[in-house]
């Protein structure tokens, strides 16, 4: 995680559980990586806004602004190999 980045409007601390349905803000030169279980990853880029809802069956994504990654399987170490790194960008 590196600067301004929120989550439901509070100050992002690194090891903090979201919740399943969570507002993500970045500001200018912020980003942040959402782990799932120690594995698979979602990397959200500087400048963005988004909408995670993985409280029903079908899991959304709203992006409002900004960018967003995804990082399969991570290993150990918190690293990606970054096979299949998608990124999806909104308003660039």
């Amino acid at each position: 995680m590196e600067g301004d980045v929120k989550i439901d409007g509070a100050a992002a601390e690194i090891g903090r559980e979201v919740g399943p349905m969570a507002s993500i803000e970045t500001g200018p030169s912020a980003s942040c990586d959402i782990v799932f279980d120690g594995k698979n990853a979602i990397s959200v880029e500087e400048n963005t806004s988004t909408l995670l809802d993985f409280s029903r069956i079908v899991k959304e994504v709203s992006l409002k602004r900004g960018g967003l990654g995804f990082l399969p399987r991570l290993d150990a170490h918190g690293d990606s190999r970054r096979t299949g790194y998608l990124i999806l960008n909104l308003g660039r």
